[in-house]
């Protein structure tokens, strides 16, 4: 994991946004991201990212738009691991794996709605 682009998040800065679409999975290097959503006119805490924690994973691999922003909680160093990268090593795995994964990412996405609501 140390072979990919590094950059710095200043306090407040926004890592994704809610309803993006992007190729990019993030690895937290240094410092720490907060993890909120929307709901009405309120933003729901939904947890904290530490330092070895990997960030937008779901949309990473199922393509479907962020499902939360993510931000500084203080001065932060992000790594980037890069789709196509990532797909060298995902289209070696076996199609069981792969389905796995998709239904796993799907009940995620469920819990975290009915979270909300």
């Amino acid at each position: 994991m140390e072979h990919f682009e590094r950059f710095k998040l200043q306090k407040g800065d926004f890592l994704v946004r809610e309803g993006d679409k992007s190729d990019d999975l993030y690895s937290l290097l240094k410092g720490c991201l907060k993890v909120e959503k929307k709901h009405g006119q309120r933003m729901i805490d939904l947890g904290t990212v530490l330092p070895g924690q990997l960030v937008g994973e779901m949309s990473f691999i199922d393509n479907e738009p962020r499902s939360a922003d993510v931000k500084a909680f203080k001065e932060s160093i992000v790594g980037v691991i890069e789709r196509e990268k990532f797909n060298i090593f995902f289209n070696d795995l076996p199609p069981w794996f792969k389905k796995l994964q998709e239904i796993l990412l799907k009940r995620l996405r469920e819990s975290n709605d009915k979270l909300i609501i």
